[in-house]
């Protein structure tokens, strides 16, 4: 009797190491997420935007590739991507701590008060798609 209740209590033991592997492993593989867009332009102004993208974790700068989805993604969201006539450059900035963040910029002002991107972010191991709306403000008068 002894016996079966030490093989219950040492199942019992193994199925919580599992699920805490399971989820560690899982909170790894979500370290990158994007966050919430900080928009520095107004309108009549170059796009400046920062988004952040989180911790790097376990992945380099280097696997990393992030830029404007496929138009695939815009149809998705219901957005034509023929509207975004301006070009926009992609980069990843990583500070010291590895927590990383996705700058969005244009070298041309921007005319109208709103704009759509649908920014995608790809890694060996994931993909992380998201649209934002960009409101703009006027300037000051």
């Amino acid at each position: 009797m002894r016996s079966s209740r030490l093989h219950g209590a040492s199942r019992a033991g193994l199925r919580a190491l599992m699920l805490m592997a399971a989820l560690l492993a899982a909170g790894a593989a979500q370290a990158l997420s994007l966050g919430n867009a900080s928009l520095q332009s107004r309108v009549g102004e170059p796009l400046r935007v920062s988004i952040p993208l989180g911790s790097l974790g376990a992945v380099t700068q280097e696997e990393i590739i992030v830029g404007r989805a496929p138009e695939a993604d815009y149809a998705r969201f219901g957005i034509d991507p023929a509207a975004l006539a301006t070009a926009l450059r992609f980069e990843l900035l990583v500070d010291k701590r590895g927590n990383a963040s996705v700058e969005v910029r244009s070298d041309k002002p921007l005319s109208e008060p709103f704009i759509d991107v649908v920014v995608e972010v790809r890694w060996p191991t994931g993909r992380l798609v998201r649209e934002y709306t960009l409101l703009l403000d006027l300037p000051p008068r």
